[in-house]
């Protein structure tokens, strides 16, 4: 045996058990479609039924924007010259709204994976042989990598601003309404209607 501690030549080693087995384990990078972050999209037929429809758009940053509306189009919205705003429950909030905006971002592209998903389960189209289908399925997990980059991340969002636009004056467009926690309140007949889209200060 060497005396530095050293291995022999020409020997393999097993790794000892326990201890460094499972801290091998515990540092294994995880599958290429997973996130320890981003929570995958949930697996119910609703959500399948939106992978597979979304699957069918482009591999570029509008196809990527036009997922990220189909997918939290109805809690994010931008507002020109402000920026993100997020739908708290009662009201659009900008505090933390740039970063519910990136959050979505990530969670789309990694969403893009069970696009993939859903392009294996539907198999080959009619005139598609088993071949060209395997090549479609690897384009797709190929972009769904891409698609967590930085740049298409940015791009992502830019390009999705448009679709979700909201100028100051019509986020508080009517002075006769007002939002409580409960709803907006209207302050003619005063009763109350379900709170959505239209007020940007908090909730009273």
């Amino acid at each position: 045996m060497p005396q530095d501690g050293g291995k022999l030549p020409g020997r393999e080693y097993a790794p000892k058990r326990g201890r460094g087995r499972a801290a091998a384990a515990a540092a294994a990078p995880p599958p290429p479609h997973e996130s320890r972050l981003v929570p995958s999209p949930a697996d119910d037929d609703a959500t399948r039924a939106l992978n597979a429809r979304l699957a069918k758009h482009l591999r570029n940053d509008v196809g990527n924007a036009e997922r990220f509306v189909a997918r939290f189009g109805r809690d994010l919205l931008y507002v020109h010259d402000v920026g993100w705003h997020a739908w708290t429950g009662t009201h659009w909030s900008l505090d933390g709204g740039e970063a519910a905006a990136q959050r979505a971002a990530h969670a789309t592209a990694v969403a893009v994976f069970k696009e993939a998903e859903a392009i294996e389960a539907e198999g080959p189209l009619r005139f598609e042989s088993t071949k060209l289908h395997q090549a479609r399925i690897a384009a797709h997990r190929a972009w769904a990598s891409t698609s967590g980059n930085s740049a298409r991340l940015a791009a992502m969002l830019r390009e999705a601003q448009p679709y979700l636009l909201k100028r100051v004056g019509e986020m508080d467009a009517d002075p006769w309404l007002l939002n409580v926690e409960n709803g907006t309140l209207d302050l003619r007949p005063g009763v109350a209607a379900p709170a959505r889209f239209g007020r940007m200060r908090p909730a009273t």
